[in-house]
């Protein structure tokens, strides 16, 4: 719910069904979001990580952009100090409404620069990629779309291209004939010149 919404509840009998009913129904409040406004955006601490919270409540700020080009409504935001140059990706998979995702410079909410933004990406989540360089602040918003509200996962991982050892062809790494297994990251990689379209 939100505040100052009426809602109406109707109740009917399944094919004209009569008889008793009862009603129940319970409310609890919605403790003020923190990271409603820019001026309170929560910080990043961590190269990566993942936030799980709700935009249940959030509001939309006077003078606030439109996230990918979309209304929204109800904004989170956070904040990125980097530390060091690199490719930072963030997305919102795991989140249950539809998102809108956005990443800015500047620090007063009418005047933000953008840099990415991204509503679906194959589905109704989102991701953006983009350069940070060291000593720079980042300001990320998570809005839902039309101004849905719900459970929201930012994801975001901070990587560097000094770090893709196997990002060409001639740099593949070799595995092991008796198997195994290795982890990774392409984040920050690139498609060489001639390369083939992997799976058509």
């Amino acid at each position: 719910t939100v505040a100052g919404v009426t809602y109406w509840v109707a109740v009917d009998g399944k094919g004209g069904d009569t008889g008793s009913i009862t009603l129940n129904w319970s409310h609890s409040g919605v403790d003020p979001i923190a990271n409603d406004d820019v001026v309170n955006a929560e910080e990043l601490v961590d190269s990566f990580g993942t936030k799980v919270t709700t935009n249940l409540g959030a509001t939309k700020e006077e003078q606030e952009p439109n996230h990918a080009d979309n209304d929204g409504g109800a904004s989170l935001w956070w904040i990125y100090s980097a530390r060091s140059n690199g490719t930072m990706e963030i997305n919102t998979f795991g989140s249950v409404l539809d998102t809108l995702l956005a990443a800015y410079s500047g620090t007063d909410v009418s005047s933000l620069n953008l840099i990415a933004s991204n509503d679906d990406t194959g589905s109704v989540q989102s991701q953006i990629r983009f350069q940070v360089l060291n000593g720079q602040d980042y300001l990320i918003a998570v809005d839902g779309y039309g101004g849905e509200m719900g459970p929201i996962s930012l994801n975001w991982s901070l990587g560097s291209e000094i770090e893709l050892l196997n990002d060409d062809f001639g740099d593949s790494i070799t595995i092991p004939e008796a198997g195994g297994t290795i982890s990774g990251s392409n984040i920050g990689a690139s498609k060489e010149d001639g390369e083939p379209d992997h799976v058509g």
